[in-house]
């Protein structure tokens, strides 16, 4: 059977005829596609076989099922994958989900259950995605990448560091540092002095980064624990050949990710060749 057939399909636009009878049958694990020129009729006719638009004359069927006479059927049996992001973005994420889960009878527990279930790792990858993008779109030459986690408002977000940044902010909390060193040790107080040594390495204090909270997206609502951070770990993890994509020295990139007790408890580099 066709997983998609279109038998003599037309649509007029008043008394502009936009396609043709066109018909066609596309078998199952076939890869098929539209070639024309702009004007020819490719978009108006995935929208009459998704439902977007009604046929003229002629008919479609998906997996056997009629469009415009079992509509709701047939879509859900068609998966579209539109060519920018089909998101809201006046939505948090959770109405989104929320939304879409409704879309497809989704109801009650059983959409709580599954929105608990997209939480954590699937978030931060998306978080990453977005981040990453627009990080991309600053030619930003990224030195630090942190996947943050804000525990008093409960979002997580991506900020970035430059390495000039960096070690502008170094000596600025060195020159702050100097001033209770030296008393510390005039009065022979060790440990006082050991909690103003100076900073040898670099900036993790992400409110100074020059990107902050990029892709800032909530998750109220998730039970925060080990797994949560397990999660979002795994997710930086498996985006790190993205982030790399965005230094000019791999070699001194410094990935860092927020834990249970701090905003980056966890840092480490890209693994050598």
């Amino acid at each position: 059977m066709a997983v998609l057939s279109l038998d003599r399909l037309s649509k007029r636009f008043g008394a502009r005829l936009a396609v043709d009878a066109v018909s066609f049958e596309v078998r199952e694990r076939e890869v098929f596609g539209l070639l024309g020129p702009n004007g020819s009729g490719k978009s108006t006719i995935l929208r009459l076989v998704t439902g977007y638009l009604y046929p003229t004359s002629g008919n479609v069927r998906v997996a056997g099922v009629d469009v415009v006479r079992a509509a709701r059927a047939a879509r859900e049996r068609i998966g579209y994958v539109p060519e920018d992001s089909p998101l809201y973005g006046h939505m948090r994420v959770v109405e989104y989900l929320t939304f879409m889960g409704r879309l497809r009878g989704i109801k009650g527990r059983a959409l709580d259950r599954a929105i608990d279930q997209l939480q954590g790792s699937p978030i931060a990858a998306s978080v990453l995605t977005e981040a990453i993008s627009e990080l991309r779109q600053k030619r930003l030459d990224v030195y630090t990448f942190a996947l943050y986690f804000d525990h008093e408002s409960k979002a997580i977000s991506v900020c970035a560091d430059t390495a000039s940044n960096s070690a502008t902010t170094v000596r600025g909390i060195n020159t702050y540092n100097r001033k209770y060193f030296d008393p510390a040790v005039a009065s022979g107080d060790l440990k006082a002095a050991s909690l103003w040594c100076s900073n040898i390495g670099r900036s993790l204090s992400l409110g100074d980064f020059v990107a902050k909270n990029l892709a800032r997206a909530s998750v109220k609502g998730s039970i925060i624990g080990n797994e949560f951070f397990v999660g979002m770990l795994r997710a930086l993890m498996d985006a790190e050949s993205e982030v790399a994509t965005l230094t000019s020295d791999k070699d001194t990139l410094l990935l860092c990710c927020t834990g249970p007790s701090d905003e980056t408890e966890f840092y480490w580099g890209l693994p050598t060749a």
